[in-house]
């Protein structure tokens, strides 16, 4: 029998407990607990998140509402918390079981929340917030700022996220000062949506300038990622035991944590980021590259692509790819295109969307649907059948 916990509109931190034997109608169950609650205890600084269950809603409404567990609410520390204590309190409790490279990511956008760092949350109002965005968009803070920055939409959401927290776990009157007003005044400059595709003759002088560069790792590295679908973490950490010929598939179970942090060293781990890994059918193209690749490096067992110094870093990675595609005149940077187009081009062959999810990796079906788009090629290619369908060839029906 499954479980799950439903949350209740209006009453965060209370949920409704439903049970399924089928993972598909979820019910309340016979005997047992209904509902469930969660409250923290502490002293502001260091909380510790308490939930119990209960028989009725408003047991567990009790609960909740000595959220704090303090004697008098009134002299709660929670009162006088500004938005740096927040964030340690949100990191010690909740982002330390982020992937580490979530938590690097939000930790960076500390550095954007200065004039509110050291507020106290009360003090955060609609006011403050749009004070906030016009120091973002100063010219001195744009100035600190890649050009190529349109919008401010990841730090304004995650502020959503610390004040959302706050909200749940401390003080659920809490009124959150976000408007409507303040997402329209996140842009900086339109959008230009870009596609993310590569025809297959951007494919071949992608690599044919790889070919030419003095260091050929970078030829390898791309046509393995590029024939396994595969993101660039995940072909960096390939080992020579992961190529099983006698049964023909090539496993991916690992990836390299590549660190946001300056001079961080990069870590080998289990899982990919969706998974835990896949397993594919070794293609002729990879059979090929396999061969030469460590016949060249000498590579007779371990890790393929790590090189004297260690693992390669993302930027040097980067900077060989980006190199390239502005040699062959093409409009892209960067190395997750390569995982787009090479899906692209398995979708496009087979039409078969479950076929692009393994060889994907993905769990969720709708996550592969993005590779489902048709190329102008293919629309005009099924445009001329039916037309051929419906017509001979000399004009007659």
């Amino acid at each position: 029998m499954k479980r799950k916990y439903q949350k209740i509109k209006n009453f965060p931190g209370i949920y409704r407990v439903l049970v399924s034997m089928d993972g598909k109608k979820w019910v309340e169950p016979e005997r047992g607990s209904k509902f469930a609650a969660a409250r923290y205890e502490g002293n502001g600084k260091s909380l510790q998140r308490l939930k119990r269950h209960f028989d009725s809603f408003d047991e567990a409404k009790s609960f909740k509402e000595d959220r704090m567990g303090f004697a008098n609410l009134d002299q709660s520390p929670a009162d006088g918390m500004t938005l740096r204590e927040l964030f340690s309190f949100y990191e010690a409790n909740q982002l330390i079981h982020r992937a580490i490279n979530t938590q690097d990511k939000y930790k960076s956008y500390c550095r954007f929340f200065l004039p509110l760092w050291d507020r106290t949350i009360k003090a955060i109002g609609p006011i403050q917030i749009d004070s906030w965005l016009a120091w973002l968009k100063s010219p001195e803070q744009r100035a600190l700022h890649s050009t190529r920055r349109c919008n401010f939409e990841h730090e304004y959401t995650f502020l959503k996220v610390l004040l959302g927290y706050y909200h749940e776990t401390i003080d659920y009157e809490y009124r959150m000062p976000f408007l409507k007003r303040h997402k329209e005044n996140l842009k900086i400059k339109e959008i230009v949506m870009i596609q993310k595709d590569l025809t297959p003759d951007q494919v071949r002088r992608f690599f044919e300038e790889l070919k030419k560069a003095d260091d050929d790792f970078y030829y390898y590295l791309a046509g393995m990622q590029y024939f396994s679908f595969s993101r660039i973490q995940d072909v960096v950490a390939l080992h020579y035991e992961d190529f099983d010929f006698a049964a023909g598939s090539l496993k991916l179970d690992k990836k390299i944590i590549f660190r946001r942090v300056k001079d961080c060293t990069r870590e080998l781990i289990q899982g990919s980021k969706s998974s835990t890994g896949k397993r594919i059918t070794l293609s002729p193209q990879l059979i090929k590259l396999f061969r030469e690749w460590t016949l060249k490096a000498g590579v007779r067992h371990g890790p393929l692509f790590r090189r004297d110094d260690g693992w390669p870093s993302y930027r040097s990675i980067q900077h060989a790819y980006d190199k390239a595609f502005k040699n062959a005149d093409i409009p892209f940077s960067g190395t997750h295109i390569l995982r787009h187009a090479s899906l692209s081009e398995a979708q496009e062959a087979s039409g078969d969307i479950k076929i692009t999810q393994t060889l994907a990796g993905h769990k969720n079906i709708s996550t592969t649907d993005r590779y489902a788009k048709a190329r102008n090629s293919r629309i005009k290619e099924v445009q001329m059948q039916v037309g051929e369908r419906i017509f001979t060839r000399d004009g007659s029906q």
